[in-house]
């Protein structure tokens, strides 16, 4: 007897924004999970507050580390990245009472020193933005995704892939999507290969930009769409590295 393939759905989003709880509160009527990766923009700034992540976290949502400034880590001294990899873990910790060990590289960019000193201050994923994967097996310290729910233009996303050396996410964008850059018709294409193949749909996004582009309702079309099929895998980016493992 042939056996189904395995579908797991996961969510991200970057920055830390009090618009994440309207983000979550939409998720969870869907059955979705989330890890909600905060960053403080400067040592005592950050557009969420404390209790907000505290509520994110009792909602069932994993928090991650987006860093400290919000700054490229590329181009820097490795004692700065360290730095804010651990202050960052540290400071989130505090906040929700436990392990933080999820991280995401600010806009995506990473570099062999960045990645080095996420295992050495304690994380085990590290989300990038590399696009357009879908397979099981991946790098835990350059976590791919499958979309960024955001109405990017083709240009936009080529130079993005190109950054990040994703021939292999184009082509799969090409293949499968046919170049598609509305953010609810690509999901739903992305998601549909899936079903017939198996494995992760992962949808990144920022609540904040969301709100800017009033992609509410698209959202929620999405989320109902994919809580309609059954026996999917729900999970937060760091419980995919557990079912994987």
């Amino acid at each position: 007897m042939s056996q189904d393939p395995v579908v797991i759905v996961t969510t991200s989003w970057d920055d830390g924004h009090s618009a994440d709880l309207r983000v979550a509160e939409l998720l969870a009527a869907h059955g979705l999970k989330a890890t909600f990766y905060v960053a403080f923009n400067h040592p005592n700034r950050k557009e969420i507050s404390d209790g907000e992540i505290r509520m994110l976290y009792r909602a069932g949502m994993e928090i991650g580390s987006h860093t400290l400034t919000h700054r490229l880590l590329t181009g820097r001294p490795a004692a700065e990245v360290h730095h804010e990899l651990k202050e960052s873990r540290m400071r989130l910790e505090d906040i929700v009472g436990a392990p933080v060990t999820a991280f995401s590289y600010p806009q995506g960019a990473f570099t062999a020193v960045a990645r080095a000193a996420l295992a050495e201050t304690g994380y085990r994923l590290g989300r990038s933005t590399i696009a357009f994967r879908t397979a099981y097996d991946f790098d835990p310290f350059l976590m791919p995704i499958s979309l960024e729910f955001c109405p990017y233009s083709r240009f936009a996303i080529t130079r993005h892939a190109l950054r990040d050396g994703n021939l292999a996410g184009l082509t799969h964008w090409a293949r499968v999507a046919k170049l598609e850059t509305d953010p609810l018709s690509l999901a739903r294409l992305m998601f549909d290969e899936i079903l017939l193949r198996g494995g992760i749909f992962h949808v990144n996004a920022r609540s904040w930009e969301i709100d800017k582009n009033k992609l509410w309702d698209q959202l929620d079309d999405m989320a109902r769409y994919i809580a309609g099929h059954p026996a999917i895998h729900h999970a937060t980016n760091s419980e995919v590295l557990s079912f994987y493992n």
